[in-house]
């Protein structure tokens, strides 16, 4: 496929946010999940250095940050918080390049390179690395897993669900609008449904051993933090407003929410839809507004799992609008 000034554009583009998103230093909550990680590789064995030294975010989310700590200690020493927040950032950036590329190519779609590449890069920095820029990034892997079609991917795809639960426990209920955007993307055969499945008795048959032998603080912790993040403590009218006001401002720090909104309006009037079609588009957009209510803290990163239907309604849009 030839490639079109547009295209060269997005190379400039993407070399700049890219760039940015390097320099920019790791925020506070970057620097407590890195660092817990860092505690738990002095001073404890691994595997269980990741139970013992805790954080309110559950063992999915730690595992990824001791993952990412050892990778940036190849480039940095620790000690030098610059340079080893650049490794960080660098590492980060190079997962988002890789899923982007997997997702676009599964899909067979250049633009949800882009697309996916951009949603990732250009949001604000409180939002970067953190749990459920993490869980979002895993989704879109799994999206692609599930879209491919073969078996051994899909398989992982199931093994990957149960472990995208485990990055901050709400994020389980991203199972819903995953399978709505492999649905709308990809429409697969229904033999991924029991690949999927397959997968997801396996990761769960490892969780529960992995629960009462290595990681035993593991389901403790998970019921733990919705208690100390005082989930539930706004009355429903004092959550519906909460959200609402941040839902209008959330565009500002997570850009790829404005289009996404004004495609999905678009999307839902100018194309016809079969009623299971429907649904799934429903269900997509509709579960990651729950779980921000859900959260209810209404936090804007919170606003992060938005970017998930954002993403795939961008796609679909390029596809099928007139």
């Amino acid at each position: 496929m030839k490639s079109s000034i547009s295209d060269y554009v997005l190379v400039v583009v993407s070399a700049i946010v890219s760039l940015d998103f390097i320099k920019t230093p790791l925020t506070n909550d970057a620097r407590i999940y890195i660092g817990v990680e860092h505690l738990a590789a002095q001073y404890y064995p691994f595997p269980q250095n990741i139970d013992i030294c805790w954080e309110i975010k559950p063992i999915g989310n730690r595992l990824i940050n001791y993952i990412i700590y050892k990778l940036a200690s190849v480039f940095a020493p620790f000690e030098d918080h610059a340079m080893f927040g650049v490794a960080v950032k660098f590492i980060a950036l190079i997962a988002v390049l890789l899923i982007a590329a997997y997702f676009a190519h599964t899909l067979q779609n250049r633009p949800a390179f882009w697309i996916t590449l951009l949603a990732f890069l250009t949001c604000a920095n409180f939002c970067i690395l953190q749990a459920e820029w993490w869980a979002c990034l895993l989704a879109i892997l799994a999206v692609a897993l599930i879209a491919s079609g073969k078996t051994w991917q899909q398989i992982a795809a199931g093994f990957l669900l149960v472990f995208i639960l485990l990055i901050k426990g709400i994020s389980g209920l991203l199972f819903i609008p995953i399978v709505c955007m492999v649905y709308l993307l990809a429409k697969p055969q229904q033999k991924a449904i029991v690949n999927v499945l397959a997968g997801c008795l396996s990761g769960f048959a490892l969780f529960c051993i992995t629960a009462v032998t290595i990681w035993k603080n593991m389901i403790p912790d998970i019921f733990l933090a919705p208690q100390l993040a005082k989930v539930g403590i706004y009355t429903p009218i004092e959550s519906v407003m909460y959200f609402v006001m941040q839902l209008v401002v959330s565009p500002i720090y997570i850009p790829v929410l404005l289009p996404g909104f004004f495609a999905a309006v678009l999307y839902w009037v100018l194309v016809k839809h079969t009623p299971a079609e429907k649904v799934a588009f429903a269900l997509m957009w509709l579960v990651p507004a729950v779980m921000v209510l859900i959260s209810s803290e209404f936090f804007l990163y919170h606003y992060f799992w938005l970017v998930l239907p954002a993403i795939a309604t961008l796609i679909l849009s390029l596809e099928r609008i007139p």
